[in-house]
C-alpha cells in the first residue's frame, strides 16, 4: 500500500514538473515571410502541399455552392448550419470564399514563385516544375474567380500591401489572363 502510494506520488510529481509550458508551436505552419526569406526544399514541398490545398478548397466550396443554390445538395450538418444558410440567406460577401479564397491562394502562390526563385539545394528542373505548378493553381484560381463573379471582373494578382486594392479587370481580361 505505501509502495503504490508512493509510486502515485511520483507520478504526479512527474507530471506536474514535465508539462510547465502546455503551448506547443505548430510546426507544420511556416510563415510566408520565413518561406520568402529564408526558403528551403522541404518548406517549399510544405507550401506547395498548402497550394494543392487551396485549390482542393476553392473547388469544394465552388460545386457544393451551385448545388446548394441548385436545390440539387444539402449538407444537413446540425453542428454546421453555415453551409445552408450562408448560400441561401446570406447575401455575398465578406464571409463567403467567392472573394477572399481566390485572393488568399494567389497570395500564397506568389509567395512559392518568390521563394522559388530564391532556394537553394533544388535543380533548375525542379523549379521549373514547381513553377509551372504555381502557375496552373494561379490559372485555376482566376478561373474559379470568374465563374463565380463572371461580368464584374476580378483581379489577377494581389499586391504586396495588404492594405492596397488590386485593379479589378473585365471578365475578358481575366479569361486573357487565364
Amino acid at each position: 500500500k505505501k509502495t503504490m502510494r508512493s509510486v502515485a506520488a511520483l507520478s504526479v510529481l512527474l507530471c506536474l514538473s514535465a508539462c510547465q509550458d502546455l503551448n506547443v508551436p505548430n510546426y507544420n505552419d511556416i510563415s510566408a515571410e520565413d518561406l520568402v526569406n529564408n526558403p528551403t526544399p522541404a518548406s517549399l514541398s510544405a507550401a506547395a502541399q498548402g497550394l494543392l490545398r487551396g485549390a482542393r478548397g476553392l473547388t469544394n466550396a465552388f460545386t457544393g455552392d451551385l448545388a446548394t443554390w441548385g436545390r440539387e445538395r444539402y449538407s444537413l450538418n446540425p453542428e454546421e448550419p453555415r453551409s445552408i444558410t450562408n448560400a441561401l440567406i446570406a447575401p455575398i460577401g465578406e464571409s463567403n470564399n467567392y472573394w477572399g479564397a481566390p485572393y488568399a491562394q494567389i497570395r500564397n502562390i506568389r509567395a512559392v514563385l518568390a521563394a522559388a526563385d530564391a532556394v537553394e539545394g533544388i535543380s533548375d528542373a525542379e523549379a521549373n516544375a514547381l513553377r509551372g505548378f504555381c502557375y496552373t493553381l494561379w490559372a485555376e484560381a482566376l478561373f474559379h474567380m470568374n465563374l463565380m463573379h463572371g461580368e464584374l471582373g476580378g483581379p489577377i494578382t494581389t499586391p504586396d500591401d495588404v492594405q492596397e486594392l488590386a485593379p479589378i479587370l473585365s471578365e475578358a481580361e481575366v479569361y486573357a489572363e487565364v
